[in-house]
């Protein structure tokens, strides 16, 4: 059994060991430096990302706006990938690494015929457009409701969640490109929010108390 095979088993106990065999005989085991990009929007959806290690951002842009949509962690895979390569539509979103990620490309082909022979392969995809959708309307409404404050909080918060050192390190640039502002006004908002004693701003990077 492979090292590969266990960690999949171990993350989706519900796939059937034939279909991790599958998987892994029949997809691409890529490790990838930070800010690759993986997918652009217009392109038509050939392969379906499964992230072992790392993390994937997934945005979608508006005129000369980007907006982070959600990331996809370790044992998950992108279920708006998996939407565009069943319709064969082209995507209207874009996908990079936030870090060094390892990622099982799976061939969407392969996908679509493993959905008839290993139904517990359903569940993967069910549980992911569960998960999106939830960040989705979490989204939604924090650009409809809140405060541009309150949004750069509940970014930092969910960034943290997928943290190991539970730090934010990433440019004030960053954050503003993900939430739709400008950098000027992301960090002049962190400053707030440091006078309100919700962070703490480290040269290690941003502390959510």
């Amino acid at each position: 059994m492979s090292e590969l095979f266990e960690i999949i088993k171990e993350k989706l106990p519900y796939l059937e060991n034939a279909l991790i065999d599958k998987m892994i005989e029949k997809s691409s085991d890529v490790t990838l430096p930070p800010n690759q990009q993986i997918l652009r929007e217009g392109q038509y959806i050939k392969t379906i990302p499964l992230v072992i290690s790392g993390l994937l951002k997934v945005i979608t842009s508006h005129g000369d706006k980007e907006i982070l949509l959600y990331y996809i962690q370790p044992s998950e895979s992108c279920v708006m990938s998996f939407a565009f390569s069943m319709s064969d539509e082209p995507s209207n979103i874009a996908a990079f690494t936030e870090t060094e990620t390892r990622v099982l490309i799976l061939n969407a082909e392969d996908v679509k015929s493993w959905i008839m022979s290993f139904p517990s392969i359903n569940l993967l995809f069910l549980n992911q457009y569960n998960n999106r959708y939830k960040d989705l309307v979490d989204t939604i409404g924090d650009l409809i409701y809140e405060k541009l404050d309150t949004r750069i909080y509940n970014y930092l918060k969910q960034r943290v969640a997928i943290s190991d050192s539970g730090l934010v390190n990433i440019p004030h640039r960053q954050i503003a490109e993900e939430i739709a502002s400008s950098r000027e006004v992301v960090t002049r908002l962190l400053k707030k929010l440091e006078a309100d004693k919700k962070i703490v701003q480290t040269r290690d990077g941003i502390k959510v108390l």
